[in-house]
This record gives C-alpha cells, structure tokens and sequence, in this order.
C-alpha cells in the first residue's frame, strides 16, 4: 500500500515520485515513467491518494494512464472533501458518501473531550449545555472533538457565556462550507496567546508533514513563545505542557509515542487545522514559493522547498522583511543554489548580512559556507541546524559571538575542528553532532554552563570527548556539566574515554580513571551504543533512563562504588542508581556481564520498566524477587543463552514477587517451547506478546487465568498449533492479534467473542537491529 497526500497542488509528476519514494525504488537515473511500470508489473497495489482537490478531469485522466500496470485486483482509494473531484474520476468508480456521527456517538466523543474519561455524573445543566452544542456539531468529529477540547475544565459560567453569546454566532457546520472552519477558528480565538503562536508557527511545514517534537520546541524557543513564570522553570517542559495542550484541543495530532507510550516523539496536523493555522498567520508565517504573483514582502518567519533558490529574490525578500525564522526545508535531491564555489562566500554574505533579525536558521542540503565577517553579526540567533553541508569543515571562530544561541545541530557535515572557545556560548542548551565522521577533536564541553542535551552519533574520528594537557584534574570551581540531562553516544567507533592527552601517550603510561573527576549531577537519560573501545566514562548516579549495549560501562560504574559487592556475593542495600526506572541492555556477550547485570538488577528496587535484547543472561529467576515494582518487562532475541523455565522452582515463585507487571513481551527467543509456569502467577498482566521464531507449540491451560489481560498478540509463531479453550474466560479482552502463525486453524476462534480479532496469515515482522518505526536500536 501507498500512501500520498496530495492536497492542493495536483502534480503528476509529483505523485510518481512519492509513489516511487514509498516503494524504494527511485532512483534518478532513469525515467519516473519507466520506473513506474516496471514497478506495477509485479505487484497488486493500493495507492491512496489523500485530500484530493483536483477538478481537472484531464490531469486525472493523465494520472490514469500511468497507473495502468498493476496486477489484478490492484485499487486506488482517494479521499476528498469535495463532492465535484469524485465526479471527475472514472465513470466506474464507486463513491462512497462518510456519514456524519450518530446523536449517540456524537455525545460520547463529546462527554470524553469535554469532561474526560470516567465520568459517571453530571451536573444535569452542563449535560443539557453539552447535548445542545453536539446537535449544533451536526456529527462532525473534528468540530466535536475541538469544541470538547475547548470547554474542557471550565466553570458553569463559563459553558453558559460560550454556549448564550459565542457558539449562536456560527452557523450550522459542514465539513465542505465554511461552517467547520468557523468552528475551528472559535475554538482558537479562545486559545491563551503563546498556544496560539505555536499553533500558527506549524504553518511553516507542508500539509502532510511529520512533525519532530524536540526540534519544534527548540524552534518555540527560539522565537520567545514559551512563557517562564520565572527563572527558574525548565522551558523544554513548559514547551511539553504547551503541545499536550494543543494536542489534547485537537488542533494537533499524535504521530508515534515511545514504547511505554507517555511521551510523544512526533506529531502532525489535520489539513482542516492546517488551512486554519495557514489562515490565522497569514502575514506572520508563509512557505515561499518565489512565484511572480506572490507578495512575500513583511513576513517575519519563513520556509523555503523550492528546488533553486535565487540568490536575487532571496535578497530582495531579506531588504523588505525582518525575518525571524529562515528554513530551508528540501529534501536531499535538492540543492541552494548561491553560484559557483569561487564565489559561494561573496554571495552568501549577501543573505547573511541581511539576517540580522534571525532567530532560527535552518539548513537543510543547503551546500553554502559559513562566512565568519556577518555570522557573528546574528547577535539574535537561538537555533543553528546544519545538515548535509559539503562545504562546511571547519565552524568559523565569530560562532563564538552568538550569546543567546540555544541549539547547535551540525548533521552530515565535513566538519574537523571546532573552536575552542566555545564556552563564551553560556546560552546553549542543545548541542547535537551526527554524522560528522572526520570531526577528532571537540572543545571543553564541560565549560558550558547551560548545556542539557549532548548527542554524538556516528563520529567514527573521535577519540575522546575532552582533551587535556593537564593530567590531573582542574581546581575548577565550576561544575562537571553543572545543566546536563541527557547524553547520547552511539556509533563512535574509536571513542576510548571521556578525558584524554593531548600528546599521545606514552606505551607505559595509563589513562587516568575518569572515575576521579566529578559526577554529573543532573545528568537523568543516558544513552549508550556501538562505541566498542569506549572503557571510562564519569559517573551518573542520578541516572532515571538508562539504554546501554553493553555492560562494560555498568561494571566502570558499580565498580567505582566502595560498596559495591563481590561477585558471588550480594548485598541489598547496595544501589548504585537509587532513580533508576527505565533499563535497557543489549548485544553482550562477555563473561563477567550477566553478573554485572544482576548486581546491578538485584539493587535496582525502583525499576518499572526492563528491556534486555541479544543478552547472554542464562535466567532471570535469581533477580526477579527483587523488582517488585517492575511494570513492563521485554526480552529480545536472547536466543543463544536465555531460557526462562531455566533453574525455575515447582511454584514458579520468582515470578510472583512481579505483583505490578502489566506488559510481558517475548520475542525473538528460539529456546521457547511453553511459557513459564511461574508466569501464571502473574495476575496483573495487562498486555502479552509473544512473536518471532519461538517454538511454542501451544498455549497452556492456565492463560486463562489473566482475568485482567486487554491485549494478547501472537506473531510468527509458526509451530503454534492449538489455543486452549480457556482463553474464553479472558473477559476483558479486547484484541486479539494472530499473524504469521501459519500452523494455527482459524476455526479455533470460532466461538470466542472478542470485540477485535487480528487475523492475517503473513505478517511483516521489523528487523531484530531496528525497532518497530524503523529506528536503530535503541533509539526509540
């Protein structure tokens, strides 16, 4: 299946592309059309073709043709808001008219956006209010849910001046008229003014665009959206509060959350929300295009996706305009075009003499250097993002000027060197270094006082993450990373230790033990992987959020600890990590590492949620007693050693000390013929998964014991033959998964009523090194 959003610009050439981008298969060498019925020749395809506008017969006609070529059975779905572009299809096609929500479902969704879920009572006034302004929503979701959204938490008062002298001045709503918008448009004159910035600030991305959390709150940041009541709140986490907020009005939408689902990692927008938030900044926020009739002069933020920009319109927009925002938004075939490489500093300077007023500035593909006379003149600049810059090897010394810089990423760059006087930076607070594989040397990043996040992926150069020509520590009164919360080191392959010489040491001489210098004392997510030589790093005994692929750094860091006990023996009130909640270990094989972990699991007594992938850990029943208050517990592809009835006592007691776990997932382990019967005792499960190469051939009898299980997924378990009949008494189940278990009769199921059945005999499972959106290990 293929999935394009086309929206307001119809462009068959354009549609093939995505179609081709989605497939995998461009590749720019040959001829779309070519690609295409290659393409279509072997496969029976649904493309969907969403919020279609276009009323021109002939370019669908266009569209048509190429599209001939799938095999059999091969469908086009298209979405649309207007009922004139569904005349404009083929006389054959079927259309299908959405109906708008029953009075009864129209009122739930109401009940559950307005006063939230479990609400049994209601005060019989605000009911009345609320069902009179459902009939006003004549059954459209989306109107519902923002009007919901909006009156959520306010008074009686409050409900009866929206509902007497607000909601009267809009006229009965239809998603195709205006009526939807009006709605829309009520709900966001009601918003508090800095939700409102933010909201219109998304205008800047195209319709269909997966928003980054992190990188929108840093550009909220930047543009002094987010409101501190004082000093010393945390800015990133009114940021956070802020998106809840947009998110639960619905002028928002959740893309993908992190595993355990609490935190939102990106998120989109409806189109209605889109046309809206395009409405209201109209003037403020535009994507420029540089068409002729385009009057782009006095607007204040600003992005470009045209292929070519030209450095003369560019100009002239900068002479008129006191941009705040400049982003350059194209994808990786594009290039910024500012002339040959004789004259890219000459032209350049041109633009950023004429930035003065920036406050984020956005990079992307843009092959362009870095000229150090007008960069240091952005005395405004919060956010600098760098990617895919063949130009730029070496930061020019004027960064050091930028005072009130608040996020550094430098991704898929040549970059060398950077300066050393990087700590006159006092405002930074993000600094992100990817794939940036000749970079060997990095300043003292220590020295920044402000600094939160730290990210060094894929810098295959670097050594060591400071230098010195002091062997012994600094009588500095400044704090080890006083601000640093999180650190993420992946894919540094020479990264040896934190603190190196910088004369080559000598054969005899030894790194001196990081373990002398200070702890970082904020320091909460540490992130760790494929850094193989890594040996030392400080300490982080506030560590919540720990993912580490190997415990070599857990052993530096027990060891480090006087109390730490031998190996045989084990001593309850060692902690190490007192705040530790989340842990995630993999690909480890060495020796002393399963008792590493069990040191460490053993005094872990706050962890809630363990994740252990590729881990030569041959049971976990001597430390389960000991994670009382463990929620989720995942085991990956532990194939080579793990086997969970492993040492297990006739009752299985170890498993009953797990008197909080909710979510058990077990993938990936050969080794797996029956489940444990230790897990039965597990009573408060919630959410079972079982998936990938096991040899489980049947359920036991006691799964029927879960009196609490919602969710039980079964995937690619293909020598799984029978399903107990018990699993009728599982009455709070409400999904049902079976893929891929091509042993399995589906008959089995013919008299259990679940409200969701799952059934597909193929299954697509992720790749055991990547995680289920695609991401490496474990960056999830």
């Amino acid at each position: 299946m293929w999935w394009v959003c086309v929206s307001d610009v119809f462009d068959v050439n354009l549609i093939i592309k995505q179609i081709l981008k989605l497939a995998k298969c461009e590749d720019l060498d040959y001829k779309p059309k070519d690609q295409l019925e290659s393409l279509l020749s072997m496969k029976k395809y649904l493309l969907v073709l969403d919020d279609l506008w276009n009323e021109d017969r002939l370019e669908w006609l266009k569209l048509g043709e190429w599209l001939k070529g799938g095999l059999q059975g091969s469908k086009i779905l298209v979405t649309t808001r207007s009922h004139k572009v569904a005349t404009v299809m083929d006389a054959k096609s079927d259309i299908h008219v959405l109906d708008d929500l029953s009075e009864g479902k129209s009122w739930d969704l109401f009940r559950k956006m307005a006063f939230g879920d479990g609400v049994e009572l209601l005060d019989p006034e605000l009911e009345k209010m609320g069902r009179d302004i459902v009939k006003k929503c004549t059954g459209v979701p989306l109107a519902i849910r923002t009007i919901g959204g909006l009156l959520y938490g306010k008074n009686k008062d409050e409900w009866v001046r929206y509902k007497v002298h607000e909601l009267p001045k809009i006229k009965e709503i239809d998603a195709v008229s205006g009526g939807i918008m009006q709605v829309l448009k009520f709900s966001y004159d009601h918003l508090p003014s800095c939700l409102k910035h933010c909201f219109a600030y998304c205008s800047l991305f195209p319709k269909d665009y997966v928003y980054d959390k992190d990188m929108m709150i840093h550009l909220w940041m930047a543009q002094g959206f987010i409101e501190s009541c004082n000093r010393e709140d945390n800015l990133e986490e009114v940021a956070d509060n802020y998106l809840s907020e947009l998110l639960y009005r619905s002028f928002l939408d959740v893309e993908s959350t992190s595993k355990n689902g609490d935190v939102v990692l990106r998120f989109k927008m409806h189109d209605l929300m889109h046309d809206l938030a395009q409405k209201v900044a109209e003037g403020e926020c535009k994507i420029v295009h540089f068409r002729e009739a385009d009057n782009d002069q006095g607007i204040r933020h600003a992005s470009f996706i045209s292929e070519i920009l030209s450095e003369e319109k560019l100009v002239s927009l900068l002479k008129t305009s006191k941009l705040r925002t400049f982003l350059y938004l194209k994808g990786e075939s594009s290039k910024l075009f500012f002339g040959r490489s004789s004259s890219v500093l000459n032209n350049s300077h041109k633009v950023f003499s004429r930035c003065g007023h920036c406050r984020a500035l956005c990079l992307h593909h843009a092959n362009i250097s870095l000229p150090p006379s007008s960069l240091g003149k952005l005395k405004h600049l919060r956010l600098l993002h760098i990617s895919k810059n063949q130009s730029i090897q070496s930061l020019p010394d004027s960064i050091t000027d930028l005072v009130n810089l608040q996020t550094l990423k430098l991704s898929y760059c040549r970059l060398q060197t950077f300066p050393r006087d990087l700590r006159k930076l006092v405002k930074l607070r993000h600094l992100l270094i990817e794939y940036c594989i000749s970079l060997s040397q990095l300043p003292p990043l220590s020295e920044l006082p402000s600094l939160r996040t730290l990210s060094l992926v894929f810098l295959y150069a670097l050594k060591f993450i400071q230098q010195t020509s002091d062997p012994k520590p600094s009588n500095t009164t400044i704090p080890f990373f006083q601000s640093l919360e999180r650190l993420t080191l992946s894919c540094c392959e020479r990264l040896e230790g934190w603190q190196g010489r910088m004369q080559e040491m000598g054969v005899h001489q030894k790194h001196r033990s990081d373990n002398s210098w200070p702890s970082f004392p904020k320091l909460q997510f540490v992130h760790i992987n494929d850094c193989p030589h890594l040996n030392s790093i400080p300490s982080f005994p506030h560590v919540e959020d720990l993912r580490i692929d190997s415990t070599k750094m857990l052993e530096q860091q027990l060891m480090a600890n006087p109390n730490c006990p031998s190996e045989g023996i084990v001593e309850a009130t060692f902690i190490p990590f007192p705040k530790l909640k989340y842990l995630t270990v993999f690909k480890s094989y060495a020796r002393r590492e399963p008792f590493m972990l069990r040191t460490l699991l053993q005094s872990a007594s706050n962890l809630e949620y363990l994740t252990i992938s590729r881990f030569n850990l041959r049971s976990l029943s001597c430390v389960m007693q000991h994670l009382s208050l463990l929620k989720e517990l995942n085991i990956r592809y532990c194939c080579r050693g793990l086997d969970l009835s492993y040492q297990e006592d006739e009752h299985g007691s170890q498993w009953q000390c797990l008197t909080n776990l909710h979510v058990l997932t077990i993938k990936g382990c050969s080794k797996l013929v029956a489940l444990p019967k230790g897990i039965q005792h597990v009573t408060t499960l919630r959410f079972l998964k079982i998936s990938s190469w096991s040899r489980l051939r049947c359920l036991p009898e006691w799964i029927g014991n879960f009196s609490l299980l919602e969710e039980l997924e079964l995937i690619g378990c293909t020598f799984l033959e029978h399903i107990p009949f018990e699993i009728r008494n599982l009455t709070r189940l409400k999904k049902l998964v079976i893929h891929n278990c091509s042993s399995l009769d589906e008959g089995c199921l013919a008299d259990v009523h679940i409200p969701i059945i799952d059934w597909k005999s193929y299954s697509y499972d992720s790749d055991p090194g990547l995680d289920s959106d695609g991401s490496p290990f474990p960056f999830v």
